[in-house]
């Protein structure tokens, strides 16, 4: 198995930190003091939940690379009553590192925001904000090639995604195109 550094300087060749938004927590989240010895897995997931963590402990995993990071803000307390802090101190203890790429890995060139640009379809896609001294730049605008009924584009969006079912909920709130 690789040693946690280089297995890092690869994710940050993906997925730059500097291309990461200010306010996000990206990078090696868990560091453990030792890595788990004779786990080549590395696995990939979108969030860090419990069955996560329990699937980690469960195989020869030494690194899991979670897109969201479990820890956002200054944590005050850890405690084994909370599910992701218990995943965690679980990690920790097993000596499981956790990496988030998060922005990073929206913004880069041929990221998570360009994927998604794609799968709209032909059009033209530009940065919405630049990074300075970079060429790409904060979330993706798509010009559509030509004019697309709404409920055509939602039917091309969940057939990209893979989303079977799920667009009859009622929504209270709206997403943000920039976090």
């Amino acid at each position: 198995m690789a040693s946690l550094k280089h297995i890092i300087s690869i994710l940050e060749r993906l997925a730059p930190p500097r291309l990461a938004e200010s306010w996000d927590n990206t990078g090696i989240i868990l560091h453990p003091e030792k890595l788990r010895a004779n786990s080549p897995r590395i696995l990939l997931t979108i969030d860090l939940t419990p069955a996560v963590c329990q699937e980690a402990l469960d195989t020869p995993t030494s690194v899991i690379v979670a897109y969201h990071p479990p820890i956002f803000k200054p944590l005050s307390s850890l405690s084994y009553n909370d599910p992701i802090q218990n995943s965690l101190l679980k990690c920790a203890v097993a000596g499981i590192a956790v990496y988030c790429p998060h922005t990073a890995l929206d913004t880069v060139q041929g990221g998570i925001n360009d994927w998604l640009a794609h799968g709209l379809g032909n059009g033209g896609v530009e940065s919405i904000r630049s990074i300075p001294g970079e060429d790409v730049g904060i979330g993706r605008r798509v010009s559509l090639a030509d004019e697309v009924p709404l409920d055509a584009l939602v039917a091309k969006i969940k057939n990209f995604l893979h989303i079977t079912n799920g667009t009859d909920r009622l929504l209270r709130t709206t997403l943000r195109a920039l976090y």
